[in-house]
Order: C-alpha cells, then sequence, then structure tokens
C-alpha cells in the first residue's frame, strides 16, 4: 500500500503531491480536474513492468491511433515531451519507487 505518491509532468498535473494515503482514499472533483489523470499516473506506476501501458492508456479513454511520433505525447504535460514524467511512491515499509518515462 502506497503512503504517498507524487506526479511531475503527467497529463494536467505539473508537480502533484499526496500524502499522507491511507487505506481508503476518495478522490472527488468536477469534471475534468483530473481525477481520471491521477488513476491514470497510480496505474502506470503501480504496473511499471508493462511499457505498453503508456500507448494504451489512451486507447481505454476511447481515444484513436496516433501517428508514431505522437504516440507518447498526451501523456505528458501539455504534450511537452521535453520534461520527463516522473512518477515515486513511498509505501508503507518505507520502500521507495520511482517511474521515469522520457522521451
Amino acid at each position: 500500500m502506497y503512503r504517498s505518491f507524487r506526479i511531475e509532468n503527467f497529463r494536467c498535473f505539473s508537480d502533484l503531491m499526496f500524502e499522507p494515503l491511507e487505506k481508503a482514499n476518495l478522490i472527488a472533483g468536477k469534471n475534468n480536474i483530473g481525477k481520471t489523470a491521477l488513476l491514470e499516473a497510480l496505474w502506470m506506476h503501480h504496473g511499471y513492468q508493462n511499457p505498453a501501458l503508456g500507448i494504451r492508456v489512451d486507447v481505454f479513454r476511447g481515444l484513436g491511433m496516433f501517428k508514431e511520433d505522437e504516440i507518447m505525447s498526451p501523456i505528458f504535460r501539455d504534450f511537452d515531451q521535453s520534461k520527463d514524467i516522473v512518477l515515486t511512491s513511498t509505501d508503507t515499509e518505507d520502500r521507495k519507487a520511482k517511474l521515469t518515462i522520457s522521451k
């Protein structure tokens, strides 16, 4: 279980830190503020062993296919692939994990 989670340069988030996380957490808000993007970031971080998740995340949203040079650009903040996406977590046993996605 995660105790903290940080998102950098992913979709609508430039830098977002969630701490402390508990056994149950409620994610609520108006439309189009990043609730789904938060869940996608957690999903990609947790499934880091599967590099195809970065491509499939838009397919799960129902978006069409992109040109080869655009495949990953939608997951980068403002489509700016010059800044790495960094997803970092700390679990309840104080183990840290970091996923960096770059072009």
